[in-house]
């Protein structure tokens, strides 16, 4: 997609943003935070070197559902997984 047009639509949802999720970006590292319609939020402080940039999808809400679905990732590979009570199971490498 181009990248242009992906801005303008971020900017055409971005006041629909739960306010709870913008709250918790604000305290999370720039390589970590949520999948939100779509949308790829990334937290507001300084990158935390060498670990990988880590999402987590959540609901329209911004919940976190019993069962999580994280993206974790970095230059090399991209880990897609399911987590419910504590254990986590890979989905799809790439």
């Amino acid at each position: 997609m181009d990248p242009v047009l992906e801005y303008k639509l971020y900017l055409e949802c971005e006041e629909k943003i739960p306010i709870k999720l913008l709250e918790e970006l604000n305290n999370l590292p720039n390589n970590k935070g949520f999948i939100w319609e779509n949308f790829h939020l990334f937290g507001t402080l300084p990158r935390q070197k060498g670990k990988k940039t880590v999402l987590v999808k959540v609901d329209f809400e911004g919940n976190i559902n019993d069962e999580i679905i994280i993206h974790e990732y970095d230059k090399k590979n991209y880990n897609i997984y399911k987590e419910c009570n504590n254990i986590r199971e890979l989905i799809k490498a790439k």
